[in-house]
């Protein structure tokens, strides 16, 4: 049975940040794309030019390992909240877990903490109060209130520019289990839909790691073209 990670849960309740605003707003699947894997570690997606180069002999889950754990997840957050179980499950019409990489393969990892990140877009064209990444930051504020976890959430966002992605940062600590984790939530706003990065780390090492990776984000458009 695989560890269910602190960052799935976030992402668990930030899946669900704008349902309940307006009504569902499902996914065109014909026109949206999940994105795909190259050369084992870059990442990929032509929806939104994006990609990203995950550090080398990372565990990227497959589509079906992202569910499992996202499922699990959802048990573990809702647990008796009804009303917040169903919000949940209705995200999932409007959110697409695009990437889950973690450092160590998260059925066999025995390391204190499994640093990771994870990419989703979630559709917000019927949100119209949703413009820019903080916007949708505020939204996954309250729902992040809602669990019983204890975050502490920077009162204020950083904003980055990265390959002409817009991001608006969030800033976030808790301390797990005896165990200090540092979270970064990035958000922006394209092509009507919010796309968000969370990125989870215990240690600078581990942060380093992660930015690392950040600074090779670029447009999918550009990398065709180099290759």
């Amino acid at each position: 049975m695989k560890k269910i990670s602190l960052i799935v849960i976030a992402v668990v309740l930030m899946s669900a940040c704008c349902t309940g605003c307006k009504k569902e707003n499902a996914i065109n699947t014909e026109k949206f794309d999940y994105g795909s894997i190259k050369d084992s570690t870059i990442y990929v997606n032509k929806f939104f030019d994006f990609s990203i180069e995950i550090p080398k002999g990372w565990d990227i889950q497959t589509a079906d390992e992202t569910a499992v754990l996202m499922e699990s997840g959802k048990e573990i957050v809702s647990g008796e909240n009804k009303k917040l179980k169903e919000s949940i499950e209705k995200s999932e019409i409007n959110t697409a877990n695009l990437l889950t990489a973690f450092e160590y393969d998260p059925a066999t990892n025995t390391q204190t903490y499994n640093p990771s990140i994870m990419i989703l877009a979630e559709n917000v064209q019927n949100f119209n109060h949703i413009k820019s990444g903080s916007d949708y930051l505020n939204d996954a504020k309250k729902i992040l209130s809602q669990s019983n976890i204890s975050l502490k959430i920077s009162p204020t966002y950083r904003h980055e520019t990265i390959a002409g992605f817009d991001f608006d940062i969030m800033d976030a600590h808790n301390n797990y289990k005896g165990i200090n984790i540092s979270q970064q939530y990035y958000a922006t706003v394209k092509n009507g839909f919010a796309f968000c990065m969370v990125l989870s780390c215990n240690n600078q090492k581990q942060k380093q790691k992660l930015m690392n990776a950040i600074s090779t984000i670029g447009s999918y458009k550009d990398l065709k073209k180099r290759r």
